[in-house]
């Protein structure tokens, strides 16, 4: 799946599968929507990188939340061999236990198939959304952030801000906005 459109993030349902791939450029918005899933599904959820995770359960942790986000450290993982089976077991435990697991990314599915083929068949086995809003949808984000800040700001410089395709820069062009109102 494609994400283009804000409206498209109501038809995404956590219920489907257990392993969720969601990648996209750098400030596309990949975090806005899983905290939005999140937040939807009214679940407890564990925020943390690749490598903490790894870490985390080789000490024999237990994890209580409903969900597990792994946002960062992917790329660097998939350079070692012992570490990716462990990780590709450690997500396999926790699927059969019924965690369901999203994995943040940067890497596009092909980028992510030239390094551990088997660890990638596997990530890529779940539901993949690649993260790429158009420009009304960054329209509508960038207006919710004025809202959230209590500020009003014309669609046509919501227009022009939007443009920017970061949206921690959109973001960050708001609160500027703001300390100058």
């Amino acid at each position: 799946m494609k994400l283009t459109e804000i409206e498209q993030m109501e038809e995404i349902n956590l219920q489907e599968n257990n392993l969720y791939y969601i990648y996209g450029n750098i400030g596309s918005g990949k975090t806005y929507l899983v905290k939005y899933l999140i937040n939807k599904n009214n679940k407890k959820a564990l925020y943390t990188n690749v490598k903490d995770f790894i870490l985390l359960l080789s000490q024999n942790s237990t994890i209580q939340e409903d969900i597990v986000v792994l946002d960062g450290e992917l790329g660097n993982i998939l350079k070692k061999e012992l570490t990716c089976i462990t990780f590709q077991k450690m997500l396999d435990d926790l699927i059969k236990s019924g965690k369901k697991i999203i994995i943040v990314s940067n890497l596009k599915p092909q980028e992510l198939q030239t390094k551990k083929e088997e660890l990638a068949k596997y990530i890529l086995s779940g539901i993949q959304i690649e993260v790429a809003y158009e420009i009304e949808s960054r329209i509508k984000i960038a207006e919710k952030y004025s809202k959230e800040l209590e500020i009003e700001i014309a669609y046509n410089i919501l227009k022009g801000i939007a443009k920017e395709t970061n949206l921690g820069k959109i973001r960050g062009q708001i609160n500027q906005i703001k300390m100058v109102s």
